[in-house]
């Protein structure tokens, strides 16, 4: 697809490291507000945890009661993993906003194609939690390449990402946008990782920066 069809921004003045999630959950319910504020529609949210996800669905849901949510559980049936998707197949004029975690089952191997999603915000860089496993990956490639860290945490947080980002567009003629939201997307060893069909991404500072710039992407969009 042509990269015209997909406005990418960055939010990184938000941070959502564990220790400031809690003092950032209003910051990032502002950039979700402001991101399908641009246009009506369907939208996935992607977070780090299934903590954080109920914690932000709470306090975005008591700030916009009026739009309508559905959150992602841990122990979800074949029935209500379903009964989920169908939601966004539904054909609909209003907002309806999902909010789910990164690696989990809508991250990854679904096909919302056209209206049925037409925005991700991903929420934090997707990295795996400390583990005896990790450890050992981050050993033996910190003594072959002396870069144990990338190969443990980094890279693998940042395939996290760009799964769940790549949910937006699925066939040649979808248009979306995706949000990510993490001060550390501004690290040189991020930025050297993003896709050659993101290279017009905007790193974006304020909310009302960002429903600007969906605004025109969007506006743009119409006139083609």
């Amino acid at each position: 697809f042509d990269n015209s069809q997909l406005s990418v921004s960055i939010m990184d003045k938000i941070s959502t490291r564990l220790s400031e999630r809690e003092d950032t959950l209003g910051a990032v319910c502002r950039a979700i507000a402001a991101t399908v504020s641009a246009k009506r529609g369907n939208y996935m949210i992607f977070s780090p945890s299934f903590k954080y996800s109920e914690a932000l669905a709470r306090a975005f849901s008591a700030k916009y009661p009026k739009i309508k949510i559905l959150s992602q559980k841990k122990d979800m049936t074949a029935r209500e993993k379903a009964d989920f998707l169908a939601e966004f197949e539904k054909e609909s004029k209003s907002y309806l906003i999902g909010f789910c975690v990164m690696g989990g089952i809508y991250s990854e191997g679904i096909d919302l194609v056209g209206e049925s999603l037409i925005g991700a915000v991903v929420i934090g860089i997707g990295i795996p939690a400390l583990s005896f496993e990790r450890e050992a990956i981050a050993a033996y490639y910190n003594d072959k390449y002396e870069e144990g860290k990338q190969f443990a945490y980094i890279y693998p947080g940042v395939n996290r990402v760009l799964q769940a980002a790549g949910r937006v567009i699925r066939r040649e003629d979808d248009r979306g946008v995706i949000v990510l939201i993490d001060d550390r997307f501004d690290d040189p060893i991020y930025k050297s990782v993003i896709p050659k069909l993101w290279s017009g991404m905007k790193f974006i500072s304020t909310a009302e920066e960002l429903r600007d710039e969906l605004d025109r992407f969007w506006k743009e969009g119409e006139e083609k």
